[in-house]
C-alpha cells in the first residue's frame, strides 16, 4: 500500500474560552491497494472455504488470509491454481483500487461544564468535539461521512490526550454499508478510519500544545 498526504493547515486558533481549537485543517489522503476478492468469487460459486481446500493443496492458512482480504504474501503458483479451480482470471482475484479521503474539521465546540480550572481562572482541562468531514472518493464518486470526535486535554500534562469517538461503529457503518461501496473497499475503510483519525488528532493537538507553549 502506498499513501500521499497533502496538507493544508491554515491557522490553529486558542482563546480562553476555548470557543475554537482549530481554525482550519485539511488533509487528503490518497490510498492505493491491491485487495483480494476471494470471498466474492467463492460465494457467487456457493463455494466455501472448507470446500476449496479440499481441492486444492494451498494451506488452509493462505485461503483464509485471501478470504479475509489479506492479500500480503500472495505467490504466483498460488494465484495459479486458484485461477484454474475456480475457472477465472487473476484480475478476478486480486483488484487494485485507488481511495481519496479528503479530512476536514468543520467545527469544534466545548461546553462550560467540560472547561476546568485550578480556581484561580487558569484552566486545566477541557473536553472539545470535533466535528469532522471525510469525503471519500472512489470510482469518480464523492460520498461524505460527517464524525463527532471528543478530545479531552489536560493542560498540566500536555502529553495525556484522550480521544473517543462515539457511536463511530454504529453511525459509520450504518452509513458506508448505504454507500453501495464493494464489501472489501467497506471493510478497509472501517478498519482504517478510525486509528488514522487518532493518529491525525494527536498530531494536531502537538501542534496545538507547541503552538501554546506548553
Amino acid at each position: 500500500m502506498s499513501t500521499q498526504k497533502v496538507y493544508n493547515v491554515v491557522l490553529f486558533g486558542y482563546n480562553d474560552n476555548i470557543k475554537e481549537l482549530i481554525k482550519n485543517f485539511k488533509e487528503v489522503v490518497i490510498i492505493h491497494k491491491i485487495f483480494s476478492k476471494l470471498r466474492l468469487i467463492l460465494a457467487e460459486q456457493g463455494m466455501s472455504m472448507a470446500k476449496l481446500k479440499s481441492k486444492t493443496d494451498i494451506s488452509r492458512t493462505t485461503i483464509s488470509k485471501l478470504y479475509h482480504n489479506k492479500s500480503n504474501g500472495i505467490q504466483f503458483d498460488t494465484l495459479e491454481e486458484l485461477c484454474k479451480l475456480l475457472n477465472c482470471r487473476p484480475e478476478d482475484i486480486l483488484s487494485y483500487e485507488e481511495i481519496q479521503i479528503d479530512y476536514k474539521v468543520i467545527d469544534i465546540w466545548t461546553d462550560c461544564e467540560d472547561i476546568l480550572n485550578d480556581g484561580n481562572g487558569r484552566i486545566t482541562n477541557d473536553v472539545a468535539r470535533w466535528i469532522i468531514e471525510a469525503e471519500i472518493l472512489y470510482e469518480g464518486e464523492k460520498n461524505i461521512l460527517e464524525l463527532i470526535v471528543e478530545v479531552g486535554f489536560d493542560y498540566r500534562n500536555p502529553d495525556h490526550i484522550d480521544i473517543e469517538i462515539p457511536d463511530f461503529y454504529d453511525e459509520t457503518y450504518e452509513k458506508l454499508n448505504e454507500l453501495k461501496y464493494p464489501y472489501y473497499i467497506q471493510e478497509y475503510i472501517k478498519e482504517y478510519l478510525k486509528p488514522y483519525l487518532y493518529y491525525e488528532i494527536e498530531q494536531i493537538v502537538d501542534y496545538r500544545v507547541n503552538f501554546l507553549n506548553l
